[in-house]
């Protein structure tokens, strides 16, 4: 099992951390390279996921790169406001399609999904 974070340590640009949109493409750049290694030593990815901006600087590379790699895919969705996502963002469905499966914390998700002809499976977050 391996983890890759979409918030990595910027180690010597850590005072990058508090300004917006550089963070996020310093961060991208980390990432990437990051996701490209780990996801050819895995046999499934896990990818967690949320929706509109989140989803198209996350989900979409981890989701290419894993088919890029014919790895399974696990989209894990937790974002309530999907069918506003699905409706606006081209990209969504064609992406959500290529997973292997896709989870969501609420039976609400799974009915959204339904809607745009996507199987999702409910499984709910659990907290002690």
């Amino acid at each position: 099992m391996r983890f890759q974070p979409i918030s990595p340590r910027l180690g010597p640009f850590s005072f990058l951390q508090n300004v917006r949109f550089v963070r996020t493409a310093l961060s991208f750049l980390i990432f990437l390279p990051g996701l490209i290694w780990r996801a050819a030593t895995v046999d499934i990815l896990h990818i967690f996921s949320a929706g509109l901006t989140s989803f198209t600087l996350w989900t979409i590379p981890a989701v290419l790169v894993g088919r890029l790699y014919g790895k399974k895919i696990i989209i894990h969705y937790q974002d309530g406001q999907a069918e506003d996502h699905v409706t606006r963002f081209r990209s969504a469905l064609p992406i959500l399609r290529m997973a292997d499966v896709v989870v969501t914390p609420s039976g609400f998700l799974v009915d959204v999904f339904a809607k745009y002809g996507i199987a999702a499976r409910s499984i709910f977050n659990v907290s002690k």
